[in-house]
């Protein structure tokens, strides 16, 4: 295939993608990717895509080998001045950062930004485009100082040019978001009344200003400035509206906020009761909705830190914005190991698998009335799960993947089954010995983590909490509930409480 034919199928391949059709763009860049008389450009270029291909279908294990593979090649046949170079490191760094490798990240993005600034200058705008991804891994570090000199020095370089730049904007939400984190809302606030003025400069009624207003109402809540919160989140949701986005988890994240707000300021300025504020984030990314996280999990209700006072609770930043379009494949037989041991590579990547099985069958149950809340939510269906699964070792995950395929291959919905039987339905599948042994340790390690942070945990709800975990596990093999079982008596062994780590992977993951 010449030139001239390779884009074409390049091209085709993308409006495949933008129309959604994920699977036949996949095809066209595996395509692309295989063909031997590729340019180096080519190929990282067919191997980006393909990536990103991967990533929007959550396979991001395979994504993260192949941009490895295009990194190793961008790094020996282009230069710097290439954006594909930059282009492709910056999405493993981004890749790496949503899997919780944040030092990886932060290496990926210093080695970018070095490169940069010196092929390109310390002023030029691909350089400030560096450093505000740089500065979203350490934000996910916490190494506040490092990530608000990148952004201040990202500013600078924005605000040096001709004229104002969305990307400014950006930045400016950050610095606010940053300063929110160290408990300075005042000079939180300052930074997204910024954001907020650019964006209306700019860009008039749109979802990003929406966004800012959002952040904006929040950081004025933070800081129990309710009366202004609520009249700047009324303005985010009218924003919102005038766009045509009246749903969506950013809309109702903020919908709820709006809520905690005019009930703080009916309350004389205290917020009432039992309060969650779901805060923006770093750069545009959904938040979370806590209430159908608790709705999904059964286990886990949040109060607030202090009596009388909202928490905000912030989603985890996005880093940096999707790269131009950048990247080929080589044999995943070349590829470097991941920066981290093997063992907890594959762990992390049979997590991700059962999530993405569990949230198809999740999608497939028929609930009266139409489709729950939770299952127009997946996001919150992931990280719940993901929470449930954290305290397992691989043993169990392999055996536990390996029944949900089986039970795919065969016709089986594990969600239909546990719901049908919760609710007498389907009669009892099995009366293996395990069932009881996990279940009653599982409710005790609920009960003693409810008495050590009894604002942070429901009581265990007693035979409800034991007929819901009950139900789940009875569509697991005999072999992974003895897994699981020895799972259990090892924690009880050493002490550990599984309730407890499920708590802080969810704490953690929420920003609190």
């Amino acid at each position: 295939m010449n030139s001239q034919e390779w884009h074409a199928r390049l091209r085709q391949g993308q409006q495949m993608q933008q129309q959604g059709d994920h699977a036949g763009a996949e095809q066209v860049f595996r395509e692309l990717a295989e063909q031997e008389d590729n340019s180096p450009g080519q190929s990282v270029l067919a191997l980006d895509m393909l990536a990103r291909c991967l990533h929007e279908r959550h396979h991001d294990q395979e994504a993260m080998r192949l941009l490895e593979r295009a990194a190793i090649l961008a790094r020996a046949e282009l230069r710097w001045q290439d954006p594909l170079k930059a282009g492709v490191m910056q999405n493993l760094a981004r890749l790496h950062l949503l899997a919780g490798h944040r030092e990886t990240s932060v290496a990926l993005g210093t080695e970018v930004l070095e490169g940069l600034e010196q092929a390109l200058g310390a002023g030029h705008v691909e350089v400030a485009r560096a450093m505000q991804g740089l500065a979203a891994a350490h934000y996910e570090l916490k190494h506040w100082d490092r990530a608000e000199a990148l952004l201040l020095r990202a500013k600078g370089i924005w605000e040096a040019q001709a004229a104002p730049v969305p990307e400014l904007a950006v930045c400016y939400n950050n610095l606010g978001r940053l300063n929110e984190e160290r408990g300075q809302y005042e000079r939180g606030i300052a930074w997204h009344r910024q954001a907020v003025a650019l964006r209306r400069k700019l860009l008039g009624q749109h979802p990003d200003t929406a966004f800012s207003l959002g952040n904006l109402g929040v950081a004025l809540a933070s800081a129990g400035q309710w009366e202004e919160a609520v009249r700047i989140l009324e303005e985010c949701l009218v924003c919102y509206a005038h766009c045509g986005r009246t749903g969506g988890y950013e809309v109702e994240g903020y919908r709820r906020n709006l809520e905690v707000c005019r009930q703080a300021l009916a309350a004389g300025g205290r917020a009432a009761g039992r309060t969650s504020l779901v805060a923006g984030s770093m750069n545009d990314s959904n938040v979370i909705d806590l209430e159908a996280l608790r709705a999904l999990s059964g286990l886990l209700s949040y109060a607030d830190d202090e009596e009388g006072a909202a928490v905000p609770v912030p989603s985890a930043p996005a880093s940096i914005p999707a790269a131009p379009a950048a990247v080929v494949a080589v044999s995943a037989a070349t590829m470097p190991q991941a920066p981290v041991r093997e063992a907890e590579a594959e762990r992390q990547a049979l997590l991700r698998d059962i999530v993405e099985r569990e949230w198809r069958m999740f999608q497939s149950t028929p609930s009266e009335g139409g489709p729950a809340v939770c299952q127009k939510n997946p996001q919150a269906f992931r990280l719940m799960r993901r929470m449930s699964h954290i305290v397992h070792d691989l043993p169990f995950l392999r055996s536990y993947a390996d029944d949900l395929r089986a039970g795919e291959q065969a016709g089986r919905n594990f969600m239909i089954e546990k719901y049908a039987r919760m609710g007498n339905k389907l009669p009892p599948l099995q009366d293996d010995p395990h069932l009881d042994e996990i279940t009653e340790q599982e409710s005790l390690f609920l009960r003693e983590a409810a008495r050590e942070h009894p604002r942070i945990f429901r009581a265990a709800q007693g035979q409800e909490f034991c007929t819901y975990l009950r139900c789940e596990l009875e569509s697991l093999s005999p072999r992974s509930l003895g897994l699981y079982a020895a799972e259990i008596r090892q924690a009880r062994q050493q002490g550990i409480n599984f309730a407890r780590i499920r708590y802080e992977f969810l704490k953690k993951h929420l920003g609190q």
